[in-house]
């Protein structure tokens, strides 16, 4: 009898579940239970080239707009992808991929806040009796929005208090008892009291084609008892100088800056999560870090890259995908997936089982340091859990623009070709050609991240792929185009000085590997399945051989992980089956073949 090479032996399984048990349960226990660590609070120097955000967006560019008339439409604008490969001699080294930005909803993001939460105590990286997470969360949010509005240029935009009562006098409100301002101007005062307000103190919209439209960063906490206010007495809110010199004042007053961070991370995450919630304020002693200059200089510089956060985060999906790309491996190949989230998902669910988000913070962040910040952003607010329950089967999604924007790997297709022989080339990269080169039903990325296994002979191999597998076609990021432009924007280019400080973790990474210090030698659970391992294999090989399957690959397409139900045609990237029977297509692929030999 054959030996199945599709499915892989049980000790074969129990090596790659041994490789992941060491590897995530080293992060477990290296990781800090009680605090959060540094990693989680840089988040400019984990920026990678993310296009700015396009100044006069309504008037110049192109914009998705849905049906009005449908309740809950939002506004996107497009753009491009521009991606090209190292071999500059090669006609097919460019490709560009569409990809839509969230760039107004129909109403702000709704908060609220919830006393017994598990931050409420907040566990930082300085000792603080008080909780500024949601103070800090809405004046970030209020910052992007007032950007968002100074980058419209139309004149269809506000950015104007919502709200008479807020300006009339300075008695208009009370300001919450928790709020300990210090020493501000008075329009510091009346701005913070106005982000404070149940219900909203303020707007920021535009009118497009008759629609009214919010910031996607726009956010109020939800009144209690449907407490009614003011109409808009049309005074001109702060700007975004103005209000980041607010919070900065209130950052150098309290020292809470790390909690600053971490409402940005929030903040960004807004279009993803529109409702959330967060720990009600609780009061903060005055404290001046030791560190004074060199923080406020942090919330400023996070503050001048806003433009770019904003493209970031209006790439919803994209976000998503960042959080789902922790449990991807570029070593796994499709038939190994079950053997290596298995452990992962076992250290994992135990620290959300067991309600300890600090070390589960941590432990992501030992796992993805670029990312760190997303992930303490996400646990707070609760976005965690469906990252984690999509990536539990092996279909996490997956966004090459984000990857690119954050310069982390979320697929095979980011990697570079691998070594072989001069007959034969390996089936990830024939995929990965097949994708570059748009050949006909691969113009889609891939839904499966893990690569195929194994190699093919060039001889079998599709025809674009024996026209350029001699070239060295690595899947190099070259920047962003919006659409009806011309120029393309490289992205954020990093100082020096933060790309060599941004690298520490991965030295400490790369140069220790995962630790095996104090862990016990348990032996591994039993594989409670395959299942994983079935949709990624089933999943890759649809699409890589969605035009016909070559001669000698019968053992990969009569096997039963193969097999396809009509509930698994989704999985194939955007039904490119070609509506043909396995036979057929094999035929098919045995005349080509024959054709070209004959050339």
């Amino acid at each position: 009898m054959a030996p199945d090479i599709v499915q892989p032996t049980s000790q074969q399984l129990k090596r790659v579940q041994s490789d992941s048990r060491r590897i995530w349960s080293s992060h477990a226990n290296e990781a800090n239970q009680q605090t959060i660590t540094d990693t989680s609070f840089c988040i400019r120097d984990n920026l990678g080239p993310a296009p700015v955000f396009p100044e006069g967006w309504l008037c110049s560019c192109h914009l998705n707009h849905p049906q009005a008339e449908v309740l809950g439409s939002s506004l996107y604008i497009q753009g491009h992808a521009c991606w090209n490969s190292s071999t500059r001699d090669c006609r097919q080294n460019y490709k560009e991929i569409s990809q839509t930005i969230l760039v107004g909803v129909p109403g702000p993001s709704h908060i609220t806040l919830q006393e017994g939460t598990h931050f409420e105590d907040w566990p930082g990286t300085t000792v603080q009796n008080g909780n500024y997470l949601a103070v800090f969360t809405f004046a970030w949010a209020y910052i992007f929005s007032a950007r968002w509005v100074e980058m419209c240029s139309h004149r269809g935009i506000s950015g104007q208090y919502g709200h008479a009562s807020i300006f009339y006098s300075d008695n208009a409100l009370v300001t919450p008892d928790y709020l300990e301002l210090g020493r501000v101007s008075r329009d510091a005062h009346r701005w913070w009291k106005a982000l404070l307000v149940a219900g909203g103190g303020w707007n920021a919209t535009v009118n497009f084609k008759g629609s009214i439209y919010h910031s996607p960063w726009s956010a109020y906490t939800i009144p209690v008892g449907g407490a009614a206010f003011a109409k808009d007495c049309g005074v001109t809110a702060p700007d975004s100088k103005s209000s980041t010199r607010y919070l900065i004042e209130l950052c150098d007053h309290m020292g809470c800056y790390d909690q600053c961070l971490a409402a940005l991370a929030i903040v960004i995450l807004l279009p993803t999560s529109r409702h959330l919630t967060l720990p009600k304020p609780k009061p903060c002693t005055p404290r001046r870090s030791r560190s004074f200059m060199g923080n406020r200089c942090s919330i400023a510089a996070e503050a001048a890259l806003i433009p770019y956060y904003m493209t970031l985060s209006g790439n919803t999906r994209g976000v998503m995908a960042l959080l789902c790309g922790a449990f991807y491996d570029p070593s796994i190949d499709c038939r190994f997936v079950s053997a290596w989230l298995q452990p992962a998902f076992d250290v994992v669910d135990s620290c959300v089982h067991s309600q300890n988000p600090v070390h589960l913070s941590n432990i992501m962040s030992a796992r993805q340091p670029k990312l760190a910040w997303l992930w303490l952003g996400a646990i707070i607010i609760g976005l965690h859990l469906p990252a984690i329950q999509r990536s539990r089967y092996g279909t996490p999604l997956i966004n090459l623009q984000a990857a690119a924007w954050t310069q982390t790997c979320h697929t095979f297709i980011q990697s570079g070709p691998t070594p072989s022989e001069r007959e034969n080339i390996a089936r990830a990269d024939e995929c990965r050609l097949l994708f570059m080169l748009g050949a006909e039903g691969h113009c889609h990325t891939p839904i499966c991240p893990w690569k195929p296994f194994g190699f093919v002979p060039i001889e079998h191999a599709a025809i674009e792929t024996r026209l350029h597998y001699q070239c060295d076609h690595n899947f190099n990021y070259a920047g962003w185009r919006w659409k009806g432009k011309t120029n393309i924007d490289p992205g954020y280019r990093r100082p020096f000085w933060s790309l060599a400080r941004s690298a520490v973790p991965w030295l400490r990474q790369a140069l220790g590997g995962p630790s095996s210090r104090g862990m016990e030698r348990e032996a591994d659970k039993p594989l409670a399945s395959l299942i994983a391992s079935e949709t990624a294999t089933r999943s890759i090989f649809l699409w890589y051989r969605s035009d016909g399957w070559p001669q000698g690959e019968e053992f990969i397409w009569t096997h039963s992980w193969l097999e396809v139900d009509d509930d698994d045609e989704s999985e194939v990237s955007d039904g490119q089956s070609g509506g043909q029977d396995l036979e057929s297509r094999t035929a098919g692929t045995s005349r080509v073949t024959h054709w070209i030999s004959s050339q």
